[in-house]
């Protein structure tokens, strides 16, 4: 069942769209990994706070998912793990977001990071 918080954004949202019309097609782009299967959103504005909804292609132990732009780590998630039954959902400040490009999402396993300085 919805949160009171869930369904206020919602009705946020609903309210945004039938006052101002469809979101522009311009924007940043989410671009995903091949362990990240689908997110919600595919486009943002970059200019407001959002939540990232996303979900994995397979279960993945040690789980850690990056929001990065040009090299640069925006935000990361350390998890447990992730199943694909499991939609992720992780706040992103739109100050942390630093060009109107592209924001690459992605999943891995900290298991196959080893040796790897990161972040």
């Amino acid at each position: 069942m919805a949160s009171q918080r869930e369904t206020e954004s919602l009705a946020d949202s609903v309210v945004r769209y039938l006052t101002e019309g469809q979101p522009e097609k311009r924007g940043l782009e989410v671009k995903t990994d091949g362990n990240v299967i689908h997110t919600i959103f595919q486009r943002i504005s970059g200019s407001q706070d959002f939540k990232m909804s996303l979900r994995t292609r397979k279960p993945i132990r040690n789980a850690i998912v990056c929001l990065s732009q040009e090299e640069k780590v925006i935000l990361e998630k350390k998890m447990p793990k992730t199943i694909p039954a499991e939609m992720i959902q992780i706040p992103v400040k739109a100050g942390r977001i630093v060009i109107r490009d592209v924001l690459p999402c992605s999943c891995t396993s900290l298991q196959t990071m080893k040796g790897v300085t990161y972040c």
